[in-house]
């Protein structure tokens, strides 16, 4: 399985991202993949060029991305969102390692969330991540 990882502080716009993505993925789909909501958040699995991929909203909580590694140990690639916070050195260790679990970390991806220098540019920002996750599937 290869892991991608959307990384950024809280509150900075991955869930969105995950929104957009889901969009971008599913373009064209008949029918749709179903998203398991939680509020904002959220998970699914969905077919995506040839391959299994599971998109997971949920990664703010080191908990919820582990359970999802394990959860989702089946498909081809895991999305998943991780908050990063320099001042928690066990989420920095987490975030440097994660991409050891199933294969070599070269072959895992890490996309840092745009932040928008203003409110009307983070659409922009939020289409950008997704289109360059969607590249590394």
């Amino acid at each position: 399985m290869r892991i991608i990882l959307l990384s950024g502080p809280s509150g900075c716009g991955k869930t969105t991202t995950f929104h957009e993505l889901y969009d971008q993925l599913t373009q064209g789909a008949n029918p749709l993949p179903s998203k398991q909501m939680d509020g904002k958040d959220f998970e699914c699995v969905l077919s995506y060029n040839g391959k299994t991929v599971a998109l997971h909203s949920h990664g703010d909580v080191m908990k919820r991305v582990v359970k999802a590694i394990v959860k989702y140990s089946h498909v081809d690639c895991l999305i998943t969102a991780f908050s990063v916070d320099a001042s928690k050195p066990d989420k920095m260790e987490f975030f440097s390692t994660v991409g050891s679990y199933h294969q070599p970390p070269q072959s895992h991806g890490v996309q840092v969330k745009t932040l928008a220098q203003a409110a009307n540019q983070q659409a922009a920002a939020n289409a950008q991540d997704a289109a360059a996750i969607a590249a590394m599937i």
